[in-house]
């Protein structure tokens, strides 16, 4: 942080702190002091922040903006969140301004990092072959990929918010209750299948593999219907089997256990990198191209399909592809028993998913980083649905992500927002406008960002948030600035303070001015009267708004006379006696204000409109040789500091008027002594 000045091109560095010193890599001493331009800041830079300067000048206001900052020594960019703040006119009547800079580097990371992972996930939903969705224990979708529109013909629109148990064949609902209910226990289910309506009636077979995560469900779904038709074609008889192999055009093999003859299909062996005469249809060529474990499982299925244990078999399975990679393999095995229920064939189809695995692993990844994104993040991260009514307007949002940030600044856990709605949950977001906000920011897509101090709903802080669209909603982005902005204002504070001592320094040095003028008169002054004749308008200068009157005491102590007088004619008199002054009376200053009429000197008429008198004795070694009057109508113009420099004025004119009259009498004595 820092405090400059501007000319027209250039920042005059008048003040920065040691963070701004070891941030440019150098020394305050170097910066302070001189302009940014002879410090070698670059043109861009220079003019970047005059214009965010005179924003602030103009406005009145503090203004934030971000701004990308490359160091010149290592040419690495940072990124900054500064706030200028117009605090006056400086010196040469140069505007002067104060800011305070904050690294937001890992801010910025991290919400690339998150656009990255949102872009990602989008992609996949995308790009993916299978039917993937996202849907609740409670049977509704919440995300669809395309494939849902390809296979049902629903519009995705249509299907999302829409329940799944709807479309379920009425013979397959029970079954699939079971399987969300064994799901909500062990928390993953594989191969599981059902019927599913499509828009034109006909129903469709799909094959899932679940995982449940926090009540919602992540499923893959793969349209088998025609798989279900070959399945029941191949039961029949042994020549279907034959008739499928003659069509088959993928990769395929044929087991035959009895005979123990195997044949792979050259597209399995182009699949694992080889041409058809570089592998043998042999047990052991399979044997070395699989992994082992794979290998053992594919045996075991065997024994478990002879025990009855398993009635199919379809498993991911790993090879050992020629360029030294490995693949994974989709493979459904079709086992065909004789008459004693012995397995004695087996026709297995593959499908290289090794793209599929690879892109599940990424997007595992990918969710790991973004999951500890959310959790390390100091900043909070909300993000919303949107709720609408018949008409299709947004009437209120719907929690769907709180990071731990979030629900600390807030005070509600993740567990308790998730589902709810925000103005139901927090109302003030409608009193502050904030909803309106966001509901423009969904409609429009432009992103909303604004500082605001939010008390309502049990929270009383200052804030900065940033929300973004996000599919039919957004996501918010939000930071508790109080303590930031409690610093800026006890910065303004400082501030105000350092200009009115800096002022009050100046006047103090200017009446010091006055009074060093004052004495030179005093001094150079041949009698009393001359001196108090030519002091007076230097007095006047020194207590403006108000009226005054300098008495000096005759020889015979009986009465003062008014020397001189300046300012308005509140209570100008020629002369007094001693006992109608207090302050002479006690021999000391004597200071009444309107509240204690009673108190004032009887030398002042009571019917004078005055809000303050002050009587000062000038007393030089016991001996009052004067009086020194001021009066005002406005008590504010008499402070402590002012009746301060009225004493020491009384004082110098005292001593003054003291060796005047010693001068006077040495006179009188050296023109009498030699007489005698």
């Amino acid at each position: 942080m820092g405090i400059v000045e501007l000319s027209q091109n250039d920042i005059f560095n008048l003040s920065i702190n040691q963070a701004t010193a070891t941030f440019l890599n150098t020394t305050v001493d170097f910066i302070q002091g001189r302009w940014s331009r002879d410090l070698g800041m670059s043109e861009a830079h220079i003019k970047t922040w005059i214009e965010y300067y005179h924003r602030s000048q103009v406005s009145g206001q503090p203004v934030r903006f971000e701004y990308a900052y490359t160091k010149t020594e290592t040419e690495e960019t940072v990124w900054l969140s500064v706030v200028v703040s117009f605090i006056g006119i400086g010196s040469y009547w140069r505007p002067r301004f104060s800011y305070v800079a904050e690294d937001i580097s890992d801010r910025k990371e991290i919400e690339l990092e998150l656009h990255t992972k949102t872009h990602e996930l989008d992609q996949f939903f995308t790009a993916s072959i299978d039917l993937l969705c996202i849907t609740d224990t409670e049977g509704y979708f919440h995300r669809l990929s395309q494939q849902w529109q390809d296979i049902l013909g629903y519009s995705i629109n249509h299907l999302e918010g829409s329940r799944f148990l709807d479309y379920v064949h009425p013979d397959d609902l029970s079954a699939t209750l079971e399987a969300i209910h064994r799901l909500g226990n062990q928390k993953t289910a594989l191969h599981f299948k059902n019927r599913y309506r499509c828009k034109d009636g006909s129903y469709r077979w799909l094959e899932w593999r679940s995982i449940n995560i926090e009540n919602l469900i992540y499923s893959t779904a793969r349209d088998i219907t025609d798989q279900r038709q070959f399945e029941l074609d191949l039961k029949t008889a042994k020549e279907q089997i034959d008739l499928v192999l003659k069509v088959l055009s993928g990769s395929f093999s044929d087991w035959d256990l009895i005979t123990k003859n195997i044949y792979f299909s050259p597209q399995f062996k182009s699949m694992i990198g080889y041409s058809e005469d570089e592998l043998e249809d042999s047990r052991d060529m399979w044997n070395s191209v699989i992994l082992q474990a794979d290998r053992e499982n594919s045996w075991q299925f065997l024994e478990d399909y002879n025990s009855g244990k398993v009635d199919q078999f379809c498993a991911t399975q790993r090879y050992h592809h020629k360029d030294g990679s490995i693949i994974y393999v989709l493979t459904r095995a079709t086992p065909i028993k004789d008459e004693q229920g012995q397995v004695i064939r087996i026709v297995e189809s593959y499908l290289d998913i090794t793209e599929l695995v690879t892109t599940k692993e990424t997007l595992k990844v990918s969710e790991a980083k973004l999951s500890s994104v959310l959790n390390s993040s100091l900043d909070g991260i909300m993000a919303f649905q949107s709720v609408r009514n018949f008409e299709g307007k947004i009437i209120d949002f719907e929690w769907t992500l709180s990071n731990p940030a979030a629900c600390r600044m807030i005070g509600r856990s993740e567990g308790y927002l998730m589902g709810k709605r925000l103005l139901e949950e927090m109302p003030g977001n409608q009193d502050e406008g904030l909803f309106e906000g966001y509901v423009h920011t969904v409609e429009t897509g432009e992103p909303y960002q604004r500082e605001f101090y939010y008390n309502h709903d049990g929270i009383e802080s200052c804030f900065e948030a940033v929300a973004v669209k996000l599919e039919d909603g957004f996501a918010v982005t939000f930071r508790n600035v109080t303590t930031l902005k409690q610093s800026e204002q006890k910065l303004y504070q400082l501030n105000d303070e350092l200009e009115s001592r800096v002022t009050d320094l100046a006047q103090r040095h200017a009446e010091m001015v006055t009074l060093n003028e004052i004495s030179d008169f005093l001094h150079a002054a041949a009698t009393v009267e001359e001196a108090c004749y030519t002091i007076t308008s230097l007095v006047e200068d020194l207590f403006p708004h108000c009226a005054g009157d300098i008495f000096i005491a005759r020889k015979s102590h009986d009465r003062l006379e008014n020397m001189s007088h300046f300012g308005p004619y509140f209570s100008f008199q020629m002369d007094l006696s001693p006992h109608e002054c207090w302050g002479i009376r006690r021999g000391q200053i004597h200071h009444v204000e309107a509240d204690y009429p009673s108190l004032r000197c009887q030398h002042i008429p009571s019917e004078a409109d005055l809000a303050a008198t002050l009587c000062i004795p000038m007393i030089v070694q016991g001996e009052t040789l004067g009086l020194f009057y001021l009066a005002t109508k406005n008590a504010d113009v008499l402070d402590d500091a002012k009746q301060q420099l009225a004493y020491s004025l009384a004082e110098q004119v005292g001593m003054a008027v003291a060796n005047l009259n010693l001068k006077e009498t040495l006179k009188h004595q050296s023109i009498r002594d030699p007489l005698t």
